[in-house]
């Protein structure tokens, strides 16, 4: 059911997106959904057994949204939010509930027929919260790749999520999301 309504936001997306480009600004927000594959979960929920490691689900979803600033033709700065978890497949339930907030810059590295392609990097502070209740928040920097067409966007990210080596749990490691992201500017 979600993999149709997010061929569906993209096709209406791709079939307006004529009137989004002429009507390009200089703030972008987006949208992006993909697939997150961490470095050190374990270290939160270590497994015990082999009956345990086939209950966990280590690599899940992430959802971000994002604003996007274009500071010039080939710089933007730009601040995200996400949402990602571990899963219990045994009964369904998340048990790890992560909140990534990061903020970014990113310079053009080229643009060829429309595809333009970005990369930079940034700080993050992920604030993490249990099924028990405990909470925990982590901060630490990513690495990111940006491609852009139109309205589209794929995002490739490998991000480091120990408190700057100062943890020995790192949480980050590597992401792609898809989205799309609107332009607008203020008149």
């Amino acid at each position: 059911m979600v993999h149709r309504c997010v061929i569906l936001v993209l096709v209406c997306l791709t079939l307006t997106s004529q009137k989004l480009i002429a009507d390009y600004g200089k703030n972008e927000i987006g949208i992006r959904i993909g697939y997150f594959k961490p470095k050190g979960y374990e270290a939160y929920f270590p497994v015990q057994s082999e009956a345990t490691e086939e209950y966990l689900h280590y690599d899940n979803a992430i959802i971000n949204i994002n604003y996007n600033r274009k500071i010039n033709s080939g710089f933007d700065v730009g601040v995200d939010l996400g949402f990602t978890g571990v899963l219990d497949n045994s009964d369904h339930n998340t048990i790890l509930n992560s909140f990534p907030l990061g903020i970014y810059a990113v310079t053009k590295i080229i643009s060829l027929y429309g595809l333009e392609c970005y990369g930079g990097g940034g700080l993050n502070f992920w604030y993490m919260e249990t099924k028990k209740g405990d909470t925990q928040g982590l901060s630490g920097y990513h690495l990111r790749l940006n491609l852009k067409f139109q309205v589209f966007r794929v995002e490739l990210d490998y991000s480091t999520i120990n408190d700057f080596g100062a943890e020995d749990k790192d949480i980050g490691g590597w992401s792609i999301k898809i989205g799309a992201a609107f332009t607008f500017s203020y008149h």
